[in-house]
């Protein structure tokens, strides 16, 4: 009886816990009318300088990041959480708008799409992009270079949308891309060859948005030097 009495005594004098509060998730805020045609000409011109990183197509490219540098805060109105990556956006376009090799201009690429992605992240659902399967491995330099487009497709989409799983099937399309060896390759294309797996092997171990920044940029800016190299 003497214990039953302890214990009650013990309960009733243990103070109770103080209940935590739940930190509530930040309200979403509706953009205004004319937001999604101004971010369809955002990400216009970013695609525009992509692929003129790829080919590059120097003027093309900082044309393209002085546009989106100029974008301003005020711009339709957008709520305050949308004006903070916009001015990242713009700083970022004008990294790219300055940038005088391709190696620079590939990461500001690269980075506007993370800023991209981040903000679909914490403001709205991002785009939903339809693709194909890949292209399967084949035998022409055409066909070949078809399949790293594709695998550099996904990429960026995986950053923009934003989409690990996405940026994934991207990567695992390049560690899988054929090689042809250094004797049916043109001297200075043969060099590069080796660096298109090895690039989708560091993207297949990215695990932060960092990591996935800088291997994409790397992928952009080989294909650049490919292409420079096979004029």
């Amino acid at each position: 009886m003497r214990s039953h009495v302890l214990v009650l005594t013990l309960l009733c004098g243990c103070p109770k816990p103080t209940p935590v509060a739940e930190e509530a998730e930040p309200e979403k805020v509706e953009p205004p009318a004319g937001t999604r045609a101004y971010m369809a000409g955002h990400y216009a011109l970013a695609v525009e300088g992509r692929e003129a990183v790829i080919v590059g197509n120097r003027d093309g490219w900082q044309s393209a990041g002085n546009q989106i540098a100029g974008y301003t805060r005020a711009t339709v109105g957008l709520p305050e959480p949308w004006q903070d990556r916009l001015g990242e956006l713009a700083f970022q376009g004008g990294e790219l708008g300055t940038s005088e090799t391709r190696h620079k201009a590939a990461r500001a690429v690269a980075e506007m799409a993370r800023t991209c992605g981040a903000c679909h992240t914490e403001n709205g659902p991002g785009p939903a992009f339809n693709f194909e399967s890949a292209p399967l491995a084949a035998s022409t330099v055409e066909e070949r270079m078809l399949r790293h487009q594709w695998a550099s497709e996904r990429m960026w989409e995986g950053l923009v949308t934003p989409s690990p799983t996405l940026f994934e099937t991207g990567a695992r399309a390049l560690t899988g891309a054929p090689m042809w060896g250094a004797e049916t390759l043109p001297e200075d294309v043969a060099p590069l060859e080796g660096r298109i797996q090895a690039i989708g092997e560091q993207a297949l171990a990215a695990t932060k948005d960092s990591e996935r920044v800088a291997a994409y940029g790397e992928l952009l800016a080989l294909c650049a030097d490919c292409h420079a190299a096979a004029r």
